[in-house]
């Protein structure tokens, strides 16, 4: 994936959502290549905090409450039902 601004370019490897690498076009400057493996997809991060807790007795996190996240979900959800996706158990 390519994003261009006023001030360069970014390069980034096929994962545009998680790139491991990326080349960074500097105007007027040599490029810069930055490598930022990682393991996993990035929910990993979610999992172990998850672990974390459970292992501390923590059963609602202190900086995403149970709130929070219903609410995330249901803009999620408007956000598919604005676009018209539905799944197969969704009803009416």
């Amino acid at each position: 994936m390519r994003d261009s601004g006023s001030n360069g370019t970014i390069l980034m490897d096929h994962d545009w959502h998680r790139p491991s690498t990326f080349t960074l076009f500097r105007n007027g400057q040599e490029p810069e290549f930055f490598d930022c493996s990682h393991e996993g997809i990035g929910y990993q991060f979610e999992m172990n905090e998850v672990e974390k807790c459970l292992r501390e007795g923590i059963i609602e996190h202190p900086v995403i409450s149970w709130d929070d996240s219903l609410q995330i979900a249901q803009i999620m959800q408007d956000a598919l039902r604005s676009w018209g996706v539905t799944f197969p158990y969704d009803r009416d």
